[in-house]
């Protein structure tokens, strides 16, 4: 059947725009991914990078900086230990901010567990290159939108068995200028080794604390931070605020074994009142490696 010149004209008419509409919405994908990126771009064997889309600029051109403050002083874990992640991302152009990271053993496969501690983390599973691997991002409220100069992440992260072995973090940042484009967006990456913990021999010491939560919880304006050691040691107790932003050292020094107890009274360093929200608490060793996964709590004025 032949077709009419005005019907012709008005078919290729239509599937021109449905050329130019789909290309409109694959940018639109492609922007900021503000809900989060793809799995397999944090440029971990067999993955591809942010780049991919934000190709703007060369990896790690920018003026800025990415990188893990909490785990990356020790450089080790202790095997089914859990551990709290911080993810810090800063460029002095940018107003928008994303993340991927994934932590592999030698083989390439997923080590040990991560967990989002608020909203604006989450996690995503994927078979990539034939490995099985867990992501760890940003989401939509996590990509804070309009704050400039930096911003900073935390997850939980569950070391995994005796045996692993040497686990590798890869991570990409995309510090971007929220103009709702691919273009003109700096990306960073990070590749942070963590070695596995030799077993400790006979008459080693080996610290061991337990942070408990807070109470009461929810809390306005005070809130009781406790903690337990099993023998002397510097620490230091601090409060975070969901964006991983310290807001105020409660206590940092030596201390005796046993129970300690220090209140919170919701204020930052500068002794300014904090607003309602979440907030965590950490215990830190001398070297900053935290001695027990971080407490989420609540101020409810």
């Amino acid at each position: 059947m032949r077709l009419s010149r005005p019907l012709f004209v008005t078919l290729l008419a239509l599937f021109a725009l449905l050329v130019a509409m789909t290309a409109i919405l694959d940018v639109e994908m492609a922007m900021a991914y503000p809900w989060g990126p793809f799995n397999g771009k944090t440029g971990a064997p067999g993955e591809g990078t942010c780049r991919d889309c934000h190709g703007s600029f060369p990896l790690d051109s920018g003026s800025g900086s990415f990188g893990e403050s909490c785990v990356s002083g020790a450089g080790q874990y202790v095997p089914g230990d859990t551990y709290t992640i911080c993810i810090d991302l800063s460029d002095p152009q940018a107003s928008r901010w994303g993340f991927e990271i994934t932590l592999l053993d030698a083989a390439g496969d997923q080590a040990g567990t991560l967990t989002p501690v608020d909203g604006n983390t989450q996690v995503g599973d994927s078979l990539i290159a034939g490995h099985q691997r867990q992501y760890g991002k940003h989401t939509l409220a996590g990509t804070a939108a309009g704050t400039t100069g930096g911003h900073s992440w935390m997850m939980e992260w569950q070391a995994p068995a005796t045996g692993t072995g040497t686990v590798t973090l890869y991570g990409m940042g995309n510090a971007a200028n929220n103009d709702d484009t691919i273009l003109n967006d700096y990306i960073y990456s990070m590749v942070l080794p963590l070695a596995e913990a030799e077993p400790t021999g006979v008459g080693d010491a080996v610290l061991a604390a337990r942070l408990e939560p807070n109470f009461p919880n929810p809390f306005n304006p005070k809130t009781r931070l406790s903690f337990t050691l099993d023998q002397p040691s510097s620490i230091r107790l601090s409060v975070y605020d969901s964006t991983g932003r310290l807001v105020r050292v409660v206590h940092s020094g030596p201390v005796d074994a046993g129970a300690h107890s220090y209140t919170w009274d919701g204020r930052d360093t500068q002794g300014q009142a904090s607003p309602s929200g979440v907030y965590f608490s950490r215990l830190q060793d001398n070297t900053g490696l935290d001695l027990d996964a971080a407490q989420k709590m609540t101020l409810v004025k």
